[in-house]
């Protein structure tokens, strides 16, 4: 998956899943979102398995995807997942 795909898709769930969540981080002034791998897994399999093959790029994606949100207060963001696979 090359980047660009990566930005669109990671906007497009934390769009669906994370919106409220990413504002209100925002507007706290908080510099990270956790996420649930387990809904990215679900809305793209895909883009959860590019994330366990790489993190680093995958991570910056998200980034990228967040800096693209009309938001108040701080735009650099930091992902943070929760129930990643043990294996």
């Amino acid at each position: 998956m090359d980047a660009n795909e990566s930005i669109r898709l990671f906007g497009e769930f934390l769009e669906q899943q994370y919106r409220t969540d990413l504002f209100e981080q925002s507007r706290k002034g908080n510099g990270f979102l956790v996420v649930d791998f387990n809904l990215l897994a679900t809305f793209n399999p895909e883009l959860a398995d590019s994330t366990l093959d790489q993190p680093e790029e995958s991570f910056k994606a998200a980034s990228l995807a967040i800096e693209q949100f009309e938001l108040p207060g701080t735009k650099k963001f930091v992902v943070r997942f929760l129930n990643l696979p043990a294996s």
